[in-house]
């Protein structure tokens, strides 16, 4: 068995690992304007002897995490697709609901002029997660003892 088998099959790192997700999920929970951003998956693989969890988020994740100073406008398309997601319904202003187009260069103007604050979520997960982390350590290092006895025994018989 692949060491990355055995860990893949520790149900306990796969726990921690969630844990790790729904810590970000939480802390992303009270900025209800970054869409689908909760939507992500995540993996883990070993190469080189180096243990690495990846999150596969949203595309515009950096802007979430850290914000945008005014300045230049975000694209409207992604403003667009944004409201989509949301799903952003707008005020009637004299009678009238702007389109899609029109809600999104009023965001992107607004954005682009004031800029937003940025959630630092992935960053507080890091910065809160001690506890996960060193629980997910010891039992990383606990499948790897057992996967080496393991092989050693194999060669051995």
């Amino acid at each position: 068995m692949k060491l990355e088998d055995k860990i893949r099959a520790n149900k306990k790192i796969i726990d921690l690992i969630e844990s790790l997700a729904e810590r970000y999920r939480a802390n992303l929970a009270p900025h209800k304007a970054s869409g689908d951003s909760s939507k992500f998956t995540y993996d883990f693989r070993i190469e080189d002897n180096i243990f690495t969890i990846s999150f596969d988020l949203v595309d515009y994740w950096w802007y979430i995490e850290n914000g945008r100073g005014p300045g230049k406008m975000p694209p409207i398309s992604a403003i667009e697709k944004w409201i989509e997601v949301k799903p952003i319904i707008p005020d009637s202003r004299n009678g009238k609901v702007p389109t899609t187009r029109q809600l999104a260069c009023v965001i992107a103007r607004s954005i682009g002029e004031k800029g937003v604050k940025g959630t630092h979520a992935l960053d507080k997960t890091i910065q809160s997660s001690d506890d996960i982390i060193e629980e997910l350590k010891s039992e990383l290092v606990s499948s790897i003892r057992e996967w080496v006895i393991s092989e050693l025994n194999s060669k051995n018989t």
